[in-house]
């Protein structure tokens, strides 16, 4: 088993006084790894894995923490409406490790 944690980036066009350190959300980690799928006119469209390994739901300035097998994974964050981004990361999780994998911001 390994270690995962983080947090989220917060969008940096959201002005909260004072700016948190992380976002809340919730991070769903998804077993395997993102493909891309051409779209034609050199567009491409994420594909992500559809097995669940783990949930979890953190607060503002708080951070996420994950016991996994070792493997790919992908940790996608979801914000409550009216957000329309889910940000990702992924990650490869090695036995007898802890990891830091924060999840970036992908503000429109």
């Amino acid at each position: 088993m390994g270690v995962v944690s983080g947090g989220i980036h917060p969008c940096q066009g959201v002005v909260l006084s004072p700016s948190p350190g992380y976002a809340a959300g919730t991070v769903t980690v998804l077993r395997g790894t993102v493909t891309w799928r051409d779209l034609g006119n050199g567009s491409r469209q994420a594909v992500f894995p559809t097995a669940v390994a783990a949930t979890a739901t953190v607060g503002r300035n708080q951070t996420y923490r994950f016991v996994l097998p070792p493997g790919d994974y992908v940790l996608q964050a979801h914000f409550p409406p009216p957000a329309n981004v889910m940000p990702f990361a992924p990650a490869t999780v090695r036995a007898g490790t802890s990891q830091q994998f924060d999840i970036p911001n992908m503000c429109m």
